[in-house]
């Protein structure tokens, strides 16, 4: 099954069909000598967990049949060696062409092409072809990527890394675009203090309220009954959330006491829940999104 994430069937019940996807496996595990192996985007597998009650109550028994894939900076580049030397193969030489051969300018003064390329991505294939391309597209006719080609191509994989994060969490989370603006022309490290500002409400309720379909997302609704005085909200409660939704889709990285390592979700592949978040948690930017929300670095 493919397509998963599109209009297949009616968002009322497209995810309570997922999770009766997942029941069958379980049975499916009693035949002998017969696997049925699912591969899906972790935001459709976090959307169902909260739009289903009954897979909330599961969560336990799918953690034992999910194996979350991972990639290593040396898988990686062994992909994109390969996927280099396939390019210039099939176009320019039949050569060994490797990722050394075409970038060989520093990008800064102390990283190297592939350090710097790894650092902004998600550790994912898919992160890695795209940055490498769009460097290519940069350096059209030329036999090597240039520093300045390489940066160019870097502006234009940021802002295809913001757009396709809202692709893949607008369904999830429909206000996630505003979310992801509270980070713009920001410094890229600072503290969940500094995130709470009081007027994080009005600026979220601002936004929110522009179109119906932003006006979906839990954060607005939040919003609205604290107006009406239905429900206690303080801009603290409110940060919480953002961040932890930017942490879960990957946008930033939490160091939640100076004495824990930085947390990662491509690395943790556990969401953090606003309870852990302190007014010195340290939030950082992750650096994908450095050019294409203006992060000042």
């Amino acid at each position: 099954m493919d397509g998963l994430d599109e209009h297949w069937v009616d968002e009322t019940i497209k995810f309570q069909l997922l999770q009766a996807m997942f029941e069958s496996l379980k049975s499916l595990k009693k035949l002998r000598n017969f696997q049925v192996v699912v591969a899906l985007r972790n935001d459709l597998y976090v959307r169902m967990t909260r739009e289903t009650p009954s897979s909330q109550r599961q969560l336990e028994k799918f953690e034992d049949l999910i194996i979350r894939l991972k990639w290593s900076k040396q898988q990686l580049r062994k992909l994109a060696d390969n996927r280099i030397r396939e390019l210039f193969r099939r176009r320019y030489t039949r050569d060994m062409v490797s990722f050394e051969d075409i970038f060989k300018q520093y990008p800064d003064s102390k990283t190297s092409p592939w350090d710097y390329l790894v650092k902004r991505t998600l550790m994912r294939p898919r992160d890695v072809i795209n940055f490498i391309n769009s460097t290519l597209a940069a350096s059209e006719g030329k036999a090597a990527v240039s520093k300045n080609n390489f940066l160019t191509g870097e502006a234009s994989y940021s802002n295809l890394r913001l757009e396709t994060l809202i692709h893949e969490w607008s369904g999830t989370f429909p206000g996630i675009k505003v979310v992801l603006e509270l980070l713009r022309d920001r410094p890229a490290y600072r503290t969940a203090s500094e995130f709470m500002e009081s007027s994080l409400i009005e600026t979220l309720y601002n936004e929110l309220g522009k179109t119906s379909e932003l006006q979906k997302d839990e954060i607005y609704k939040n919003i609205v009954q604290y107006t009406d005085g239905t429900r206690t909200l303080d801009a603290v409660d409110l940060a919480r959330v953002a961040l932890c939704r930017l942490h879960l889709i990957g946008a930033i990285g939490l160091k939640l006491h100076k004495d824990q390592p930085w947390d990662w979700i491509y690395e943790s592949n556990k969401p953090i829940s606003g309870e852990q978040i302190r007014n010195d948690t340290k939030l950082s930017v992750h650096p994908m999104l450095f050019y294409a929300l203006s992060i000042r670095h």
